[in-house]
């Protein structure tokens, strides 16, 4: 990690609440470089058909140039070129392919924000987090059933939800909502964590709102409208379990 990187998680460590206003120039042609080697070789290729081996032989010439055009203002995403893989069972999930600049773009930017939403997840976050996997997600799992008390195991897929009950009654969907942020808070709401509580009630709020714009379409939800629909059904954010300390002290009174 660089100096500059450095510095940037040690102040994101250091005050929760910093913003960061001044991060470009930490995109550079190094670190771009950084990202290409990172990327998989052998990925298909994005709509414009360039491939990791054909970007390669002109590397520096070709980071130099999109390195001027990230910070000139100029760059422009290409669209993802959109795929379908086989499901097990029977249906097809979307893929969306990035173009590969796109892709050495996105992994640098990446990057940079990690030191900064590193220093917020907890512990026992795994999603597509540096250094961890789907394995170790699913070993924690595994020691945390065996060794520790666990009354119940969450498994949700929102977006499948609202793909297959997309023209539900409101209070149907409403109520099934409620369950899975309520469980959602029962097993993450400790102290330190409501921001990330927050974030997960506001996507799941987000996603409600455009699957009842796509089904209005003469007359869309405004915003102010898919908040007050919400409120009745989704839970706010609140801690739910003490520091380990306050629970010990309610156990062990003096």
């Amino acid at each position: 990690m660089s100096q500059g990187l450095a510095s940037v998680r040690k102040a994101a460590r250091k005050d929760k609440k910093v913003r960061f206003t001044a991060l470009l120039h930490h995109l550079t042609v190094d670190r771009l470089r950084e990202s290409f080697y990172a990327l998989k070789r052998k990925a298909a290729p994005g709509v414009d058909g360039v491939t990791w081996q054909e970007y390669e032989p002109d590397l520096q010439e070709h980071l130099i140039g999109l390195h001027n055009r990230v910070h000139c203002g100029t760059y422009r995403a290409k669209p993802s070129r959109r795929v379908y893989i086989e499901k097990a069972d029977g249906r097809q999930r979307p893929l969306g392919v990035a173009a590969l600049e796109d892709k050495i773009v996105q992994q640098t930017v990446v990057t940079i924000l990690n030191q900064i939403y590193e220093e917020d997840f907890l512990g026992f976050s795994y999603g597509f987090r540096p250094g961890r996997s789907q394995h170790q997600a699913l070993d924690a799992l595994s020691y945390a059933l065996q060794y520790k008390k666990v009354s119940y195991v969450l498994d949700a897929d929102i977006r499948g939800f609202f793909d297959a009950r997309m023209h539900d009654a409101t209070p149907d969907t409403g109520a099934w909502l409620r369950a899975v942020v309520q469980g959602h808070f029962n097993y993450y709401a400790v102290p330190g964590n409501l921001g990330s509580l927050g974030m997960f009630q506001e996507r799941v709020l987000s996603m409600w709102w455009h699957v009842l714009c796509r089904r209005s379409q003469k007359r869309g939800v405004t915003w102010e409208r898919m908040i007050a629909i919400a409120k009745p059904w989704l839970p706010s954010p609140r801690v739910l379990h003490p520091y380990p300390a306050q629970r010990f002290a309610a156990n062990h009174p003096r």
